[in-house]
């Protein structure tokens, strides 16, 4: 896909068995974030906050490093690729619309390596998906490990 405005960016991640955090994250073209927290994280509920031009960049070359638009739409089996499959890990599924074009990919963080035979499986995608985390800055409103603790021991 050439390169164009990143016109809008989600990233989901899901619950599991365990205390993962669970929380979407949504960004604008315009740059503006929403977060909405839902479990294991230090802020539930939605905040909201503003990008600059700088990140809002840093995200759309991300995409593009990635070539996000080629990926397949899952990876969560077998037949997307995955020799090894652990249960109860969480997914993380993210969005990304740039020249009015929407694409959507299912990962499921249970799904490791690749299977030759069925095509490459994106070890870029897990990484992908941090530095959405961490060009956003969502630490702020997930919380450490050890609040995200707190959090599921009052629950």
């Amino acid at each position: 896909m050439p390169q164009a405005s990143l016109e809008l960016l989600t990233l989901e991640r899901t619950v599991c068995y365990g205390w993962c955090p669970s929380y979407k994250i949504t960004v604008s073209g315009d740059g503006r974030v929403t977060y909405e927290g839902r479990k294991f994280v230090k802020e539930v509920g939605r905040r909201e906050k503003l990008l600059d031009r700088h990140s809002l960049q840093r995200l759309a070359d991300e995409v593009q490093r990635l070539s996000y638009f080629r990926l397949r739409d899952h990876y969560a089996s077998s037949e997307d690729g995955c020799s090894t499959l652990s249960t109860d890990s969480p997914s993380v599924i993210t969005s990304v619309r740039v020249g009015g074009t929407t694409k959507t990919v299912d990962h499921y963080l249970g799904c490791e390596y690749a299977i030759a035979s069925r095509g490459p499986y994106p070890e870029d995608l897990t990484a992908f998906e941090n530095q959405i985390d961490e060009i956003v800055g969502t630490k702020q409103w997930i919380g450490t490990e050890q609040e995200r603790a707190k959090t599921a021991a009052r629950k």
